[in-house]
């Protein structure tokens, strides 16, 4: 157990044990698990659904996105009224994903499988922050955007 300091300075346990699983992590980043572990303590808060205010974008989350990882798309085409929007997200993709977004009616999902890193992060923001997307879940691998233009933007990440 971590006492309450780390070298005389007062420190919460649980972000100094972050602070060691990123300093692994940079000398050795092919350790898949300890990956896996630090994303889920970074979104260990985000993991049942707390701070979803929405009912809507709550039920959502619980109903579509909660449950087995292979069965996430049959879920989400059976939650839409329309086919889903499915692309990967990269550079040459980026602006036919603009564009398909663009195009999309009220009620639409668009699903953006993103690379891993920080350019993938930086192209599912743009997306995220340009286009008339309304609602965002991101869960690392994956965005899901749900059109509806009557709503205020909500950007969700989930930890999944």
């Amino acid at each position: 157990i971590l006492g309450d300091s780390c070298f005389g300075v007062k420190v919460n346990n649980s972000i100094f044990f972050l602070a060691i699983i990123r300093k692994v992590l940079r000398y050795y980043p092919k350790m898949n698990y300890l990956s896996r572990v630090s994303r889920w303590l970074c979104g260990w808060r985000h993991s049942r659904g707390y701070g979803v205010q929405s009912p809507s974008d709550y039920s959502f989350l619980m109903e579509v996105i909660k449950g087995d990882k292979s069965e996430l798309y049959y879920r989400i085409a059976r939650y839409s009224a329309t086919s889903p929007i499915i692309m990967e997200l990269n550079e040459g993709t980026y602006t036919e994903a603009k564009s398909h977004i663009a195009k999309a009616k009220e009620g639409d999902i668009v699903v953006l499988k993103m690379p891993n890193g920080t350019y993938g992060n930086k192209l599912w923001k743009s997306i995220r922050e340009e286009t008339k997307s309304t609602i965002t879940f991101e869960m690392y691998y994956v965005g899901i955007i749900l059109i509806e233009p009557r709503r205020y933007k909500k950007y969700y990440v989930v930890n999944y």
